[in-house]
């Protein structure tokens, strides 16, 4: 457990530096910095936007929760001790490369007995449904928004691109002979044979949890996250100042999907200065924001829709850690960490 401490420390520590180094450089070099902004947002939105991002982590139980059902493990555990690994989870996306997510994985076997190899897709699942549910929000918010929403036609093209790649890469899965093909070719490589069980193991928990009757209804939960990201997104612009309009609404969906999107493939901690950063980029490129109001609009965003449940999640994990860390968590880590990694290879 202390390695896993240490990682949330340096993820901690690596965000801090981040935004400092971010503001200093942004404070310098604007008029208006983003502090000013953010003393003159109306106090009286924070409530609505913490609601939406309480809304927001229910939505994220039901896809965890109905996941564990899907793998066999939803009737080992308690509706209470789910909902409490689950937001406990949200802390250890600030490890480096969200490494920490393995300890999910294992606090699931101590406490239910499913194997590692089987829980981990469902880390994977939350992702890429997550993902998708992004990817297909934009091209509606693109298709709907067309000009009115200022992006540029390489930007519209992107997003509609990633669409389309996701859904065959859905469709993919599926193909159990290709999947099997390539599991072969990894038992043939010397270094990596005693892997190939469990890969399997890895890709029949993922192919299950990938099919389209369950992947479908999740997507629709994940529009009720993002959902919340989008209009908390769309609240902070409209306390800026901005006018209020569909046009407005459609934006603040592409914006705070664009900007998730990139701060989970960038592999900084939670994100951060990447999220920020393309809201910053996105606001000043469409809107025609000056540097500092755009920057103090990521940061307020990025405060609510990232650290906001990471907070909440180290409250939960310490006020629970006795209902988390049951059994020997030590040498379940120790085990999953020599062992073949499907787990570290479906959590990037």
């Amino acid at each position: 457990m202390q390695k896993y401490r240490n990682r949330l420390v340096i993820g901690f520590a690596s965000a801090v530096l981040i935004y400092a180094v971010y503001l200093f450089i942004v404070e310098t070099r604007t008029e208006s910095g983003a502090l000013i902004f953010l003393r003159q947002f109306p106090v009286w939105l924070l409530l609505p936007m913490v609601v939406l991002q309480l809304l927001a982590f229910f939505f994220r139980w039901i896809e965890w929760h109905y996941y564990l059902g899907v793998i066999g493990a939803q009737h080992k555990i308690s509706i209470a001790d789910s909902m409490i690994l689950q937001m406990a989870s949200f802390t250890m996306t600030v490890s480096p490369g969200k490494a920490g997510e393995l300890l999910k994985s294992v606090i699931l076997k101590s406490k239910t007995g499913t194997d590692i190899a089987r829980s981990a897709p469902v880390v994977l699942a939350e992702r890429v449904v997550d993902g998708i549910a992004v990817i297909l929000m934009l091209a509606v918010a693109v298709v709907l928004g067309g000009e009115t929403t200022h992006l540029q036609p390489w930007q519209r093209n992107s997003i509609l691109f990633s669409a389309a790649v996701l859904s065959a890469g859905l469709v993919a899965v599926q193909l159990r002979p290709l999947a099997y093909f390539f599991l072969r070719a990894v038992g043939a490589i010397p270094f990596v044979k005693r892997s190939q069980s469990a890969l399997t193991d890895f890709y029949e928990s993922s192919r299950e949890v990938f099919r389209l009757r369950h992947v479908i209804p999740m997507i629709g939960i994940g529009f009720g996250v993002y959902g919340c990201s989008a209009i908390t997104m769309y609240l902070i612009l409209v306390g800026f100042g901005a006018t209020p309009t569909t046009s407005l609404f459609l934006l603040a969906v592409i914006t705070s999907g664009v900007s998730a999107a990139v701060g989970a493939l960038s592999g900084s901690p939670n994100g951060a200065g990447v999220t920020e950063g393309s809201t910053q980029f996105i606001l000043m490129s469409t809107l025609g924001y000056g540097a500092g109001l755009a920057l103090a609009v990521g940061l307020l965003h990025g405060l609510f829709n990232k650290w906001f449940r990471v907070f909440l999640g180290m409250i939960v994990g310490f006020l629970f850690r006795d209902r988390l860390f049951v059994g020997n968590i030590e040498e379940e880590l120790q085990q999953a960490e020599q062992g073949p990694s499907p787990v570290q290879q479906a959590t990037p």
